[in-house]
């Protein structure tokens, strides 16, 4: 087990890391918002209508076709906030809510990583285990095997050939 690559799946695959980088990712946008809610703004307006102004309704579609009775409108609307004060404490809340996700987003992260390596010494104790179990069970084959000749010679008992088997 490689600790990096273990690593690398953990931060791709966890629900909870994903949606702590969405929720990261919104608050990134949250503090853009505030900051340009700060400045003033200036809208540009237009408007462009037909208008069928005769008394009867053949008439009143002929006129639409017509040029005749076009409207148009353009407009330039100004919001300068005032005081500012609303806009700059929306934007200080803004950036403190996001420095909050993003420590809840590092703490995550030392969380996950500290599992990792958890999850990754367990499974190499748990290999080596199994390596010293291996070797133990064939040395205890080469044993059994050993006393089962010296039955044949007649150099053990019935007994002893058991307890090497038991073991």
């Amino acid at each position: 087990v490689r600790e990096e690559s273990a690593l690398q799946n953990a931060f791709k695959n966890r629900p909870e890391y994903q949606a702590a980088r969405l929720d990261l990712q919104s608050r990134n946008l949250a503090v853009v918002v505030a900051r340009n809610a700060r400045y003033p703004k200036l809208d540009l307006q237009g408007t462009f209508a037909l208008n069928g102004l005769t008394g009867s309704y053949g008439n009143t579609v002929d006129s639409l076709v017509s040029t005749d009775f076009y409207e148009w409108n353009v407009g330039l609307t100004l919001e300068l906030p005032r005081g500012f004060r609303s806009a700059r404490s929306t934007y200080r809340r803004r950036q403190n809510e996001k420095a909050q996700t993003l420590l809840r987003m590092k703490q995550l992260e030392q969380q996950i990583l500290r599992e990792v390596r958890l999850s990754t010494r367990q499974v190499r104790a748990t290999q080596k285990r199994i390596q010293t179990t291996e070797a133990a069970r064939d040395l205890q084959k080469e044993k059994l095997a050993g006393e089962e000749d010296r039955l044949k010679d007649g150099q053990s008992t019935p007994q002893e050939v058991l307890d090497f088997q038991v073991d």
